[in-house]
């Protein structure tokens, strides 16, 4: 297995992060900390093909629908073959 120590996101960049203690970690764009971020979908079409089995777990504290909206539209979640979601975000 491969780990990567990065947000995940809608776009590959550097991005604002809270991790204060007491608090849950989560991007955070009024937050001091920055991390680097991947984006999820590219990263799936880059290194993942349909005939692949893939098992994502979300974890994502209050970026699901952004991320999934992206991969809904570029056509990743296709690659995707068990989805397991814990929500947090408030729109859900």
């Amino acid at each position: 297995y491969r780990l990567y120590q990065k947000a995940v996101w809608t776009a590959s960049e550097l991005i604002s992060f809270a991790a204060e203690k007491g608090q849950k970690s989560k991007i955070d764009r009024q937050s001091e900390i920055k991390v680097d971020a991947v984006d999820f979908s590219h990263f799936l079409t880059e290194n993942f093909a349909l005939d692949d089995f893939v098992y994502v777990k979300f974890t994502v504290e209050g970026v699901e629908i952004p991320i999934l909206e992206k991969m809904i539209e570029d056509g990743s979640l296709a690659l995707v073959d068990h989805l397991e979601i814990e929500w947090n975000d408030a729109l859900s």
